[in-house]
Formats: C-alpha cells, sequence, structure tokens
C-alpha cells in the first residue's frame, strides 16, 4: 500500500464532510443533498501523488432538482518532477499522468455520481463514485468508499426499496467487474395485521456480503519475495469471501425530537468465524430557532475466533491486500485480510459513536472502540466548521491498534491526520493549504511508516 492510497480517502473524507444521521456512522457522507440547488468550482494546486510532484487541477459540479442529482467532475494531475524515471516517459503527451486515463472505465470518471433519493427513504439509486455505504445497522458494512484505489475508477452501484411492509438494500462495488456485491432484506412481521400498529415498529432482516474475489495469497519471485504490480501484491490464489448476517431492530421512540432504536446483529464469516453486536441509535433534534442535531451510538460485542467487525469498511479495498500491522504471514510480508482473522478465542468489547451538528454546518465528533487484549483499540475524531470570517476549517484524527487512552495521540506508524483550510479574500475565491499524516508500507523493512505530506492551491467555488 502507497501513501497516495490513505491520503485521497482521508481527503476525500474531509472534503465532503456533512453530519451522520444513520447507521452508517462516518464524517463521509454519501453525497449530493436532495432539493433544488447545486454547486460548482474549479481547483488548481501543487501537492505529491506517491512518487510525483503534480499540478493538480480539478473541475467539479453538483446539481439537483428534488429527489435527483448528478455529480459530474474532471481531475487533471500534470507531472511535475519524479522520483519515478517511468512515470514521466509514460506520461501523455510527457505531462499528463498515465495512471488516471489509461483503462477504459476512466473515462467514466467524468461522472462521479447519478442519484435519486436518500438512504432510508422509499426508493434510493446511486451509481457512480459510492461514499459511506453501509448495510442494515454497518456491522458487516459500514463507511465503505469504492474510489479508494485511485488509479482505477469503478462505477458501484445502490439500489434500496423500503416500506412499511419490507425492503432490500443492494450494493455493487464496480458494475463493469463486480468484487463485492450484497445486499439486506428485511420485513415488519407485524405489518400483515395493522401496518399502523406500534408493533410495526419490529423489523428483522437477513444480509449477505461477498467479496467474489479476496487475495488469499501471493506470487513469489526467486529470492522468496512477494512480486509486486500496479503498487499491490500479485495475487496468486483468490477466494470467495462471505459475510452472513441476521438482526433485528425496534423503534422504541420516533417524534420530531427523539429517536430511539435499540438492535441486535449476529454476523458470521463463512468458514471463519462469527460475532454479536448489541446496542442503541439514539437521535435527538432541537429546533429552537437554530437547529441541534445529537447522534449517539453504543454497542456491547462479542466476537469468535476468526471474526472481525465491519469487515467491510472504508479502507477496504487497500486492506484486503495487506492488513496493517498483522503479523499473520510468517516471516513479514504483505498480509491479505482475510489470514489475518484472528483464532483469539472469545473476545469482548465495546463502540461508541457522538456527533453533534450545529444549524447544519458545524460538526464535531467521533468514535471509540476498545477489546479485549492488547493494541485493540480504534479512535476517530472529526471537526468540521463551515466559512466563517472568511475562513474554512476541517480537520480528522485517525488512530488504530493502541493500547489505552495514553497511547492515542502518539505519533507512530498507528496514527494518520489531516488538517485542511481555506481562505476567502472574495466570495468565491479561496486560498488552501493541507497537511497530511499517513501510513506508507516500506517494502524493505516491511512494516508500516508514517509520513507527512502536504498540497496548497487556490481555486473558486459557487453556490447557486
Amino acid at each position: 500500500m502507497n501513501t497516495k492510497l490513505l491520503q485521497i480517502i482521508l481527503c476525500l473524507s474531509l472534503i465532503f464532510t456533512i453530519p451522520a444521521t444513520s447507521f452508517g456512522f462516518s464524517p463521509m457522507a454519501a453525497g449530493g443533498a436532495s432539493g433544488d440547488g447545486g454547486n460548482a468550482g474549479s481547483m488548481m494546486g501543487i501537492g505529491r501523488m506517491g512518487d510525483d510532484l503534480v499540478l493538480d487541477f480539478t473541475a467539479q459540479f453538483e446539481f439537483s432538482v428534488g429527489k435527483f442529482g448528478v455529480g459530474l467532475g474532471i481531475p487533471l494531475h500534470i507531472i511535475l518532477d519524479s522520483k519515478n524515471k517511468e512515470a514521466k516517459d509514460e506520461a501523455y503527451y510527457g505531462l499528463i499522468r498515465k495512471e488516471d486515463w489509461d483503462e477504459t472505465s476512466d473515462y467514466l470518471r467524468v461522472i462521479k455520481f447519478l442519484r435519486y433519493g436518500q438512504k432510508r427513504e422509499p426508493i434510493y439509486f446511486r451509481i457512480g463514485e459510492l461514499r459511506n455505504a453501509y448495510i442494515g445497522h454497518g456491522t458487516i458494512m459500514s463507511g465503505y468508499f469504492n474510489g479508494l484505489l485511485i488509479d482505477h475508477y469503478r462505477a458501484g452501484l445502490q439500489f434500496d426499496l423500503n416500506s412499511d411492509y419490507a425492503g432490500v438494500e443492494t450494493i455493487t462495488d464496480n458494475l463493469m467487474d463486480p468484487n463485492i456485491v450484497g445486499g439486506r432484506v428485511y420485513v415488519h412481521p407485524f405489518s400483515v395485521l395493522n401496518k399502523d400498529s406500534y408493533l410495526n415498529n419490529l423489523a428483522v432482516g437477513v444480509s449477505i456480503i461477498t467479496d467474489i474475489k479476496a487475495p488469499f495469497s501471493y506470487k513469489k519471485d526467486g529470492s522468496g519475495q512477494v512480486m509486486m504490480a500496479d503498487k499491490h501484491p500479485v495475487v496468486d490464489k483468490s477466494k470467495q469471501l462471505e459475510v452472513v448476517g441476521l438482526d433485528a431492530e425496534f423503534t422504541v421512540i420516533d417524534s420530531k425530537l427523539l429517536r430511539l432504536i435499540p438492535y441486535a446483529d449476529f454476523n458470521k464469516i463463512l468458514n471463519h468465524g462469527q460475532g454479536m453486536h448489541l446496542g442503541f441509535l439514539t437521535i435527538f433534534h432541537f429546533d429552537l430557532g437554530v437547529t441541534l442535531d445529537l447522534q449517539t451510538r453504543w454497542e456491547y460485542r462479542m466476537f469468535g475466533e476468526g471474526y472481525m467487525p465491519i469487515y467491510f469498511d472504508t479502507f477496504y479495498d487497500v486492506q484486503k491486500y495487506d492488513m496493517p500491522l498483522s503479523t499473520a504471514v510468517a516471516g513479514g510480508g504483505p498480509t491479505p485480510k482475510i489470514k489475518a482473522l484472528a483464532d483469539s478465542g472469545i473476545i469482548h468489547g465495546y463502540y461508541g459513536d457522538l456527533s453533534f451538528n450545529f444549524i447544519d454546518a458545524i460538526n464535531i465528533g467521533g468514535t471509540y472502540e476498545d477489546y479485549q487484549g492488547d493494541n485493540n483499540s480504534r479512535l476517530l475524531l472529526f471537526l468540521v466548521l463551515p466559512k466563517m470570517a472568511n475562513i474554512e476549517l476541517k480537520g480528522e484524527y485517525r488512530r488504530t491498534n493502541f493500547e489505552g487512552i495514553s497511547e492515542a495521540f502518539a505519533r507512530d506508524e498507528r496514527s494518520a491526520l489531516i488538517a485542511y483550510a481555506r481562505y476567502y479574500p472574495y466570495s468565491y475565491i479561496y486560498f488552501g493549504a493541507t497537511y497530511l499524516r499517513s501510513w506508507q508500507f516500506d517494502e524493505k523493512n516491511k512494516k508500516y511508516e508514517a509520513t507527512d505530506s502536504y498540497s496548497t492551491g487556490f481555486g473558486l467555488n459557487f453556490d447557486f
């Protein structure tokens, strides 16, 4: 895994941050809110993408009318310098980065998304870039992003139907060459008696999500080293990985002020392990001239051998090739996620998230989870401040596999940070800067090392 991949997902998780208002908690948004209006803009800056120093130019346009929405974007990266001599030689016209436009599917990237409705509405449809994708209560898939591999554009699909009687959620990561496919079917069992009954707040569901070609082992050269191609290990053998789940929820309170939903999920990674999630979601909405939304979710979790919660998460498309800090492969080297499923006996733990949204603009929140055993804690914190006094600020901090609060803010290979700022000297013109601290896999040392980078630029932004 290289720095660029994690930098792209961290940047996107900030640029498109809005409040989490569903089971799929993440500061990343699904993108494209309902309602009439839109946004158009462009940005130019200088930054580093892996080995390349690039001039980055991006033009984008988003527009929605009622429940319909469309997003368009044209990214252009011009190589100014590169540590990799071949990159400059292979660039189109000696300038344009080849990896951005060397596949047929890349030319579809100008269509960021086409959408109808929003998640949890009676009809929801989205094709193109999928952000913050989740299924059910988010215990199998949550925060999934199909655009993590920036060199390979994938047009995914989400299609949901919801009613007072039953519903279905579906997802495909790539319509042209699908790897991840799955969905959930649920019913309100008391709807056949009276759909307006309080008992109809009960819903039970069945989920299944599959990676058709999950990497399992890698090819090695004559010296026994893993062969690399396209910045990933060369897969020698893949396996189909399936996660199935049963779930139930009951909406105890559903009012303008408060929603309270306890739920239970029982999941199994076939041929590996199973886990149980018992939790409740609480959403407060206050409207006293200005709006304040507070969402919190708490879970107790118990896992058997060979189970991971939220197996399909934000970083899945990188981690399926190599799990950070895993020692499952003897002698070091990249460890496929499927092989990192630990046989550690029964593990107990908990998960919690909390987010505040003020006047649909200011966002503060985070998540924390901890389990039995060493180095089993994970932390996410985020802050979003909209343009005030000509300044806009966003920040996100992630830390994984640490032990106790005393290590929560240590600077090492287990922490990632992004700080993002814009200054508007005029209404539609801004100067921006981004600082990144993320992970990079060192092939020589066979371990992850922290790396710092930055980018600066200016742009135009118009709302209508």
